[in-house]
């Protein structure tokens, strides 16, 4: 029936309309390495020697064009295509002071508040690798132990890092068995673009409670490049190496980077990590011990085709990592304990465009192998050996109408565990979907491009033997005059099932899973109202918040015989709010930006002990600030984070410390012939705050860094 339908819609489109685009800077010339990508579609093209592109053959709809240039503002604008209609846009982009690292939205939905960041805007932000990359967002939050090559996971408005959906050019990176995504896995050399989404969404996937992170890595280019970096920390060094370009109709992409280093940081004994001012050693100085690692990523990808008419994207990746095991300071340190990883991907996607009609398929399999060996016989775990496969397939279509844009896909998948502290030795578990949406403009006036768009979608997935419905409902109000102000407002459901560690881990010493557990079911609002100015020098006020309702929360607890064991909390209840300010100066060479997030996250059960007790490691309130001055090659960042105290403990009678942590950055960029020069320096935790994120895990106090990067193109 989908093909009678896609069919049926492609007939009836009508064809042959077309947008020329002609591109300036504010200093009245053609701003450098433009690149013009026209949604939905997927088309990208470069900027002519004048600054023109020209897209033909169009269907009559609605297009979002997305311009980007070098140490340029990117800039985006919504039109309406009429049938056989020849359009004109003229655009001016605005000197770039730096695009801070901003959380995006991006995908398939008309009526989703989107704000698209290519490359370029990854590179001006300063950031060092992904995580630091979104840690500047306002109500999302980065957790790491401080340990190299552990793994760094997000949460997203009060949300469990388990409960946030990370994809990957539409793979699943989620862990087989915890169901947690370790950021690390990607390196920022690859990334293309991200988008973070608040709660489940119905083209991406609806076992997101906390959200989706939907990541896409860097196309193979038609022109030669190529850069090589290195960087030396106080503890490590690092150095890596991308290149690009396309022989026939065969383009490629090879990026490869390698971390290595003793990580014996320093570190303070807190209060955190005893009984307060009666923590023995308190106030001592500290190097990290056992926290050396040796860590090799590789991607390649080969594509070919036509961005018009479609194109085949072959993907291989591979992660492999030894590591010591420092363990935390309780219940106890584990000096000679080690670990060992490799994980191996392969991925193909393929995308083909008719004139109104857009189809995608891509498939996907990955499997991994990690080993845990401690010879300290005092240890509580001695030795683990997990291996995990996963496959996964999806597919999926839309089809562009006149006011109304109509999606529908499929996926499906499996997950195999092994390991001898699984019970029974394995686990597996199969999953599917199905899914289908529509958005219907309700309302657009291209005289002041306003517009009002009603989105509404429905998802069943399977997992296991379970079975879920998840619909979801969304409004968008835009008008963009010469400013822009936007509203969003959405409502729907989302789940997460239980990880197959909560169900079926056993070892003789701590731990049991609970094959008993039940999905968490959320029934969330979100709602988000933007105001954005369109002058040299931006100003953007952002407003968010959001309302869920979970049910079945899966917590662990300690039972009466000394074991930890999961379970369903009956309900909990999370508000968040969260406040953004961003305004740049002097034609856009300085930005400055702050910003503040509100959680109430609660047990909202009738417990005696835990009824209306905060949620565990969520902080009520998180203050944010960041500073950027780029003028003449000179590029320097300032971020600034304070966290709240926060419960680590379900009766809320133990909390962490409250900290603040201030990074800076300064590059210098240069050119000699054609070589691109990059050097920078830069210093984290410039505070020397004593802080930790999760209990028992000093972080490192201050530490400083220097870097040189070369670019080819």
């Amino acid at each position: 029936f989908l093909w009678v339908f896609l069919l049926v819609a492609s007939s009836v489109a009508q064809t042959g309309g077309a947008v020329f685009v002609r591109v300036t800077s504010d200093r009245q010339a053609v701003p450098p390495g433009g690149t013009a990508v026209l949604w939905p579609v997927g088309i990208a093209q470069s900027l002519d020697a004048g600054g023109c592109v020209s897209f033909d053959g169009l269907t009559c709809g609605r297009y979002r064009l997305e311009v980007s240039a070098n140490r340029c503002v990117s800039r985006d604008t919504t039109f309406d295509l009429a049938s056989g209609e020849q359009l004109q846009l003229l655009l001016t982009l605005h000197r770039l002071a730096a695009v801070l690292p901003e959380v995006t939205v991006e995908g398939l939905s008309l009526s989703a508040p989107t704000r698209i960041f290519h490359r370029r805007d990854i590179e001006t932000s300063s950031a060092r690798d992904l995580a630091g990359f979104l840690h500047s967002e306002v109500g999302l939050d980065v957790r790491s132990d401080g340990t190299l090559g552990s793994p760094v996971t997000a949460s997203i408005g009060g949300s469990q890092p388990g409960q946030v959906l990370v994809r990957v050019d539409g793979r699943r990176i989620q862990n087989a068995g915890s169901g947690e995504a370790d950021l690390s896995s990607v390196p920022l050399e690859w990334v293309e673009n991200v988008a973070v989404y608040r709660g489940g969404q119905t083209e991406l996937g609806g076992e997101a409670i906390g959200g989706v992170i939907d990541v896409t890595t860097r196309r193979p280019q038609n022109t030669a490049t190529y850069s090589a970096e290195a960087e030396m920390h106080s503890t490590y060094g690092r150095t890596s190496f991308f290149g690009s370009g396309q022989t026939g109709p065969l383009a490629s992409l090879l990026s490869f980077a390698r971390t290595n280093g003793p990580g014996d940081f320093e570190y303070r004994i807190s209060e955190d990590d005893g009984t307060g001012s009666f923590t023995p050693d308190l106030g001592q100085t500290c190097h990290r011990v056992n926290n050396d690692v040796t860590r090799d990523q590789l991607l390649i990808k080969a594509q070919t085709g036509s961005s018009a008419a479609g194109s085949v994207e072959l993907t291989g990746l591979a992660d492999r990592q030894a590591r010591g095991m420092p363990g935390y300071l309780a219940p106890q340190l584990t000096p000679r304990a080690r670990q060992s990883s490799q994980q191996e991907a392969i991925a193909l996607r393929a995308v083909r465009h008719f004139s109104s009609v857009t189809i995608r398929g891509n498939g996907g399999y990955d499997r991994s192998r990690r080993e845990y060996t401690n010879d300290d016989g005092y240890g509580r775990v001695l030795r683990t050996d997990e291996r995990s496969q996963r496959w996964s397939g999806e597919f999926s279509a839309f089809v562009e109408l006149p006011r109304t844009r109509v999606q529908g896909g499929a996926s499906a998948g499996e997950d195999r565990l092994a390991g001898i502290q699984i019970a029974g030795g394995t686990a597996e578990r199969a999953s599917g979907a199905l899914w289908c949406k529509t958005d219907v403009r309700l309302l657009a006036t291209r005289s002041n491009f306003s517009s009002l768009v009603l989105e509404s979608g429905l998802r069943w997935e399977t997992f296991g033997e379970d079975r879920v419905l998840l619909p979801r409902v969304g409004l968008t109000a835009e008008y963009r005059p010469s400013y822009r102000i936007a509203g969003f407002a959405s409502r729907g459901k989302s789940y997460r099932a239980p990880s197959l560690y909560s169900l079926f881990w056993l070892d003789d010493m701590a731990t049991r899973g609970n094959p008993d557990l039940e999905a968490e079911t959320s029934d969330e609002w979100t709602g988000r109202l933007t105001f954005e100015t369109a002058t040299s020098n931006v100003t953007r006020c952002e407003a968010s918040a959001s309302e869920q309702r979970v049910r079945d929360l899966i917590v662990w607890r300690r039972t009466f015989d000394n074991y930890w064991k999961p379970f369903n909390l009956h309900q909990a209840h999370i508000q968040t709010l969260d406040l953004f300010f961003e305004q740049s100066l002097w034609q856009g060479r300085f930005r400055l930006n702050t910003g503040v997030n509100w959680t109430e996250a609660r047990d909202d059960t009738d417990d005696r002990n835990t009824g209306g007790k905060y949620l565990t490691y969520r902080a009520p309130r998180t203050h944010r600030a960041g500073f950027v001055f780029d003028h003449t090659g000179i590029h320097v960042v300032a971020t600034y984070r304070w966290v709240a105290a926060r419960p680590i403990l379900e009766t809320n009678s133990k909390w962490l410390s409250k900290y603040e942590v201030m990074d800076l950055q300064s590059s210098y960029t240069f050119q000699i012939g054609s070589v691109e020069l990059q050097s920078t320096v830069g210093c984290e935790n410039a505070l020397d705050s004593n802080y930790r994120i999760v209990r028992h895990a000093p972080m490192p106090l201050r530490q400083w860094y220097g870097g040189i990067r070369a670019t080819v193109s």
